[in-house]
């Protein structure tokens, strides 16, 4: 089980498989506390894919997935794996960290007015590994 945190990026395709738009969401999460103190312990966490949907799930290090050939020549993919890198050296927290190292919320527990922007930049990029350019939103607290 996990604790969503927010969303670091979109992918936004068009003309894909079957002619069909895809999307994909790139999310980060923390791990509950039960399975941070099974992994210090030396433990494992078992993931348990959809099997309906999902032939293999396997933890990866980042730093492996981000290094695979296919990801280095693709502008769009480099973007996108340099905002997770980001997102993961900000850390995660059950409350978001705004920029200024602050949390979401005031000292009475109220929304934390940020006077930054919120959402999404969008930037269109090649792919890399195929013709054509998808886009990616990235999220403007990164």
């Amino acid at each position: 089980d996990c604790i969503f945190d927010r969303i670091i990026c979109i992918r936004q395709a068009h003309g894909g498989l079957f002619g069909r738009s895809d999307m994909f969401f790139v999310c980060l999460c923390k791990l509950v506390p039960e399975s941070e103190e099974r992994i210090r312990q030396g433990g494992e966490v078992e993931l348990l894919p959809q099997e309906e949907e999902i032939l293999m799930a396997d933890w990866i290090e980042m730093e492996d997935y981000a290094e695979q050939l296919v990801w280095q020549q693709s502008p769009l993919y480099k973007v996108m794996n340099d905002a997770m890198f980001l997102a993961v050296r900000r850390g995660l927290s059950e409350s978001s960290t705004l920029s200024d190292g602050s949390t979401d919320r005031s000292e009475n527990g109220d929304d934390h007015e940020e006077e930054e922007s919120h959402g999404f930049v969008a930037r269109n990029l090649p792919v890399g590994f195929r013709p054509g350019n998808n886009t990616i939103y990235i999220s403007s607290k990164l």
